[in-house]
């Protein structure tokens, strides 16, 4: 089996961003990018972090850091999309991540159930807009049961 190399990384990661930049109306955004081996810190939900966006409200500008191990772990491109999908709706929940902190402190407990619940958020966006997307990558795994009530 052939090595992957960062360049193999790179094109997986431009490509889905060239997609979903403009899906996502974050064409006026500067957003960069780059890999890393690792990333201090841990995910909001545990364990080691794969991804992290740094972006600066008010501003439109966003530096996504990757991990080249998480690129690995994410094999397929459903899970390698719906991570920069999920980065990149960080952004559409900038403004309000930083009005969170401004009213609430940086480190309080509040805030950090605030910003948990951005994250989650960002995780439900993603989804949404995979199931959405023109020629919608994903279906739903479930039937939901929806009924008019009489």
């Amino acid at each position: 089996m052939r090595k992957v190399t960062d360049n193999d990384r790179k094109r997986r990661i431009q490509a889905i961003l060239n997609d979903w930049v403009p899906m996502l109306a974050l064409t006026d955004w500067q957003i960069t990018w780059e890999l890393v081996d690792t990333l201090d810190g841990e995910a909001c939900g545990g364990g080691q972090a794969g991804a992290r966006i740094l972006s600066t409200g008010p501003y439109t500008r966003a530096h996504i850091m990757f991990t080249r191990s998480a690129i690995d772990d994410w094999a397929t491109d459903m899970e390698l999309d719906t991570a920069i999908i999920h980065e990149l709706c960080h952004c559409l929940t900038s403004a309000l991540r930083e009005e969170i902190i401004n009213c609430t402190g940086d480190s309080t407990p509040t805030t950090r159930v605030l910003l948990w619940q951005i994250e989650t958020l960002c995780d439900k966006l993603a989804t949404c807009f995979l199931h959405t997307s023109v020629g919608g990558s994903i279906a739903p795994t479930y039937s939901p049961v929806i009924r008019e009530v009489k």
